[in-house]
């Protein structure tokens, strides 16, 4: 019988799996997230219901194949169980750190694994981790869901999804080829390469960490609603006035996650769907008044118009003249995203964060945001950025942040 090739992997996907070849870091690519639930819990009852909503998610039960040197997905190939463990409270930090950084089996699968810690009595810990290639942050939404309606008893059975990762519709080549020219056009005529190298090879990667207190912004919603634009906008423009301002960049590329389920019926699924989209980024002092932020947000909102775009045609694009490449594009990048809470009825659900190291870009901006804060990581490597200059870039986006909430509400 012959072996199935599985089903073929996505632009997005195929890019992680050949970085992470060529990678020294095995962990680059392993993801989490962890809840701490206090509360009176039925753990057999739980641990069914958390083994029941992975199962309803064949991204999360998948296996990678590797048919005549090409990886593919098949789906549906293993059963994830959750592992119960007692851990002392002493040591459950150091376990949540441990194990949260354990991925799953790359060769084989599956690409998923869950533990349920339990820390004494009215007390436990919730893990999930996940190879990038199956999930992206925004599958973490889906999932959740999925364990709140099966707890609560809102669903009796899991949904069944439709289409499968990996199984969405791509782009015509043609459309795809003129498309990525026109992104290629848009963006072009800045360097490909915005940061001198500090050192030879990629260097070792670090991770400052935002916390929720550092970043409290009040009013913050409520200041991108009077601007007459989105959180995320204003997020961006005060990152691209913070790397100017500290990186001395006045025109620089700058990358942005794309949701990338532009696909009708991937919004409830889980899987690897984001795309890279590239902004003319604008680091120039001067004042950044409501018509400069709307004007970010329009940049923005364009680039997101072209989100089904696969990035690594516009990157061949602008990369085709360019000795030598550079080793990571683009140099520096943003993630925004909102808040994953889960919550079970009776219980006390709070998220843990754990961070750790895991620059695939030079320079990574990884923000969680609020109505009345932005929490998160900076995520950069020692080639691109000093641990100083780390220091000074999320300060200055921070201030950058308060002044713009400040500014257009006044």
């Amino acid at each position: 019988m012959a072996e199935e090739p599985g089903t073929p992997l996505s632009p997005a996907q195929l890019a992680i799996w050949m970085h992470e070849q060529v990678s020294a870091e095995p962990t680059l690519y392993i993801e989490h997230a962890c809840y701490e639930i206090l509360g009176e819990l039925d753990e057999d009852a739980f641990a069914a219901t958390v083994e029941k909503a992975l199962a309803s998610h064949p991204a999360f039960t998948a296996a990678l194949r590797l048919h005549r040197r090409v990886p593919g997905m098949l789906f549906g190939q293993h059963t994830v169980t959750v592992e119960r463990r007692a851990v002392a409270a002493d040591e459950l930090d150091a376990t949540i750190e441990r194990e949260s950084l354990t991925g799953p089996a790359l060769d084989g699968g599956p690409l998923s694994r869950c533990l349920l810690l339990s820390a004494g009595p009215g007390r436990r810990v919730l893990l999930l981790v996940w190879h990038h290639l199956v999930a992206d942050g925004a599958s973490l939404r889906v999932f959740l869901r999925t364990l709140e309606a099966l707890w609560s008893g809102a669903a009796t059975t899991p949904p069944t999804e439709a289409p499968l990762p990996g199984a969405v519709p791509t782009l015509a080549p043609a459309d795809a080829a003129a498309r990525a020219r026109a992104v290629a056009e848009r963006v072009g005529g800045l360097p490909v390469r915005s940061l001198p190298p500090l050192e030879d090879g990629p260097g070792a990667s670090r991770c400052l960490v935002l916390t929720e207190g550092e970043g409290a912004v009040p009013g913050l919603a409520r200041a991108a609603t009077t601007a007459r634009v989105t959180v995320p906008m204003l997020l961006n423009a005060a990152y691209q006035r913070a790397v100017g301002e500290v990186l001395g960049l006045e025109e620089f590329l700058l990358g942005c996650v794309a949701a990338g389920r532009w696909a009708p019926g991937t919004e409830d699924v889980v899987g690897c769907f984001v795309n890279t989209i590239l902004l003319r980024a604008d680091g120039r002092p001067g004042p950044q008044d409501r018509d400069r932020l709307r004007s970010r947000g329009r940049e923005l909102a364009t680039a997101l118009a072209d989100q089904d775009v696969p990035f690594g045609a516009v990157a061949g694009l602008l990369l085709r003249d360019a000795r030598p490449r550079p080793r990571y594009f683009p140099q520096i990048y943003l993630s925004m995203d909102g808040p994953h809470p889960l919550d079970l009825p009776g219980l006390d659900c709070r998220r843990v964060r754990v961070h750790h190291p895991q620059a695939k870009f030079e320079v990574a901006l990884i923000v969680e945001f609020t109505p009345d804060a932005v929490q998160g990581v900076l995520q950069y490597r020692t080639s691109a950025l000093t641990d100083p200059a780390a220091r000074r870039l999320l300060n200055a986006f921070t201030t950058e942040v308060r002044r713009l909430a400040g500014t257009v509400t006044a």
